[in-house]
C-alpha cells in the first residue's frame, strides 16, 4: 500500500445505526493503536426520521477527517450504503428506506458535496456489502457471488464481474421479498408473501414471545436477559442444547429462508452465497441446515451446480468498507474517462 493512496469517508446509514470509517482501495480501514477506527452513533431512525440522519452522517464525517490517521490530502471522496432502494445514478434513494422516513428528501451526492467538499457515491446499503464481501472477504475469486444479509430486513446484493448488478432503477436483490408463501399476507413493503414478513429479527421475536408465552420455561426464555422479551440470538443457542420448542421455529424459518436462496440460485446461478448480519453470527447452527435444505429448491440440484454458502468474512463493517471502497473506484473511472 502506498504512503500517498487514496481513501474514502465510507458510511452506513441504517435504521438503528450510523457507522463510519476511512476506507482505501485494498478495502483496509484507518486504524488507530492497531485497531480499525470505526465510530458508530445509535439512534431511532423510525421516530427521529431522515434529519437526525443527516446529523449523526456529518458528525460521524468530521470526526473521522479530523482524525489523525489518514493525510487529509488522500481523502478524496464518500461513500454511502443506505437502507433504501438507490438510484445509483442519481445517488438518491427512490423507494424510502422503511426504518428511517423521509430519506427521499436527501441527495446524497450534493448533500455530502457540500459538508465534506469530495464527491460522493450512495448505494443500497446491501449492494455496498456485497461489493466488499466480493472484493476482499468470503466471496473472493468467485464469480458471480451472492450475498445476503439476515438482521432487521433481510437484504441482497449480486457482484457478476467485480461489478454490482443493480437492475432497472436500483431495486434488484431485494431477496427478502422473494416470495415464500403466496397466501402469506401483506409484507410491510406492500407486497405479498415475501421472506421478510417471518424472516425479520422483529418478526422472528414476536413469534418467539409467542412460544414463550405457551412454554414459560423453554430454553429461549431462560437463555434470554428478559425472559419475556426473547432475542434470535437466545433461539439459536436453544437449539444447540436440543430445546424441543426452539428447533421446529428453526427449522420453519431455515426452510422459508432455503426456498428464497434456491430461487435466487436457479435465476442467477452464483458460484458462491455469501451470509451476513447478526442473525449469521449463530454459526453452523444456521448454516448447516441450511446447506441441507437448498437443494431440495434449487434447479438441477447436483453438487456440480450448487453454490457454495459460507459465512460473510468482514463482519458488521462490511456495508461500510463496500461504500468507501465503491467511492473509489468511481472516482478512478470518472477521472478516466
Amino acid at each position: 500500500m502506498s504512503d500517498k493512496s487514496p481513501w474514502a469517508l465510507g458510511l452506513d446509514i441504517g435504521g438503528t445505526k450510523i457507522v463510519g470509517g476511512l476506507v482505501n482501495a485494498q478495502g483496509e480501514l484507518a486504524r488507530v493503536n492497531g485497531k480499525p477506527l470505526v465510530i458508530k452513533y445509535e439512534y431511532d431512525g423510525l421516530v427521529e426520521g431522515s434529519n437526525r440522519a443527516q446529523e449523526l452522517l456529518v458528525r460521524i464525517g468530521q470526526q473521522l477527517l479530523a482524525a489523525p490517521t489518514v493525510p487529509p490530502a488522500q481523502i478524496c471522496a464518500v461513500g454511502l450504503g443506505v437502507a433504501g432502494i438507490v438510484d445509483f445514478t442519481r445517488g438518491r434513494v427512490v423507494i424510502d428506506s422503511a426504518n428511517v422516513p423521509g430519506m427521499e428528501e436527501i441527495d446524497f451526492p450534493v448533500f455530502c458535496a457540500e459538508q465534506f467538499g469530495l464527491p460522493a457515491y450512495a448505494d443500497n446499503d446491501g449492494n455496498c456489502a456485497a461489493y466488499a464481501e466480493a472484493h476482499f472477504g468470503a466471496g473472493r475469486g468467485c464469480d458471480p457471488v451472492f450475498c445476503a444479509t439476515l438482521g432487521a430486513g433481510v437484504g441482497g446484493g449480486l457482484i457478476v464481474g467485480g461489478e454490482i448488478y443493480r437492475g432497472f432503477f436500483g431495486s434488484a436483490m431485494e431477496i427478502g421479498h422473494t416470495v415464500v408463501n403466496y397466501q402469506g399476507g401483506p409484507c410491510p413493503c406492500g407486497g405479498t408473501g415475501h421472506l421478510e414478513k417471518w424472516f425479520a429479527t422483529e418478526a422472528i421475536e414476536r413469534r418467539l414471545a409467542q412460544a414463550v408465552q405457551e412454554y414459560p420455561g423453554c430454553l429461549i426464555a431462560q437463555y434470554s436477559a428478559i425472559p419475556q422479551q426473547p432475542t434470535v440470538e437466545a433461539l439459536f443457542a436453544a437449539v444447540r442444547d436440543d430445546d424441543p420448542v426452539a428447533q421446529p421455529i428453526v427449522d420453519d424459518i431455515l426452510e422459508m429462508l432455503a426456498a428464497a436462496l434456491g430461487t435466487a440460485s436457479s435465476l442467477l446461478a452464483p458460484e458462491v452465497i455469501v451470509i451476513g448480519g447478526g442473525m449469521a453470527q449463530a454459526g453452523e447452527v444456521l448454516f448447516a441446515p441450511l446447506r441441507a435444505k437448498l437443494p431440495k429448491y434449487i434447479a438441477y440440484p447436483s453438487g456440480a451446480y450448487l453454490p457454495a454458502i459460507v459465512p460473510a468474512a468482514l463482519g458488521p463493517e462490511a456495508t461500510l468498507i463496500g461504500a468507501g471502497a465503491l467511492a473509489l473506484a468511481e472516482r478512478s473511472k470518472a477521472k478516466s474517462s
